[in-house]
């Protein structure tokens, strides 16, 4: 198997499990979060 073909996968299933919790997390919770990892 290519390991290009399975990390761009990876990537692209990072990528929508991200916009789902954007979608879905309070504003108040990211904000925290952004703030405890910079």
């Amino acid at each position: 198997m290519n390991p290009c073909v399975t990390y761009q996968g990876l990537v692209r299933q990072l990528e929508l499990e991200y916009m789902f919790l954007l979608e879905h997390l309070p504003g108040s919770m990211l904000v925290q979060h952004w703030q405890f990892r910079s």
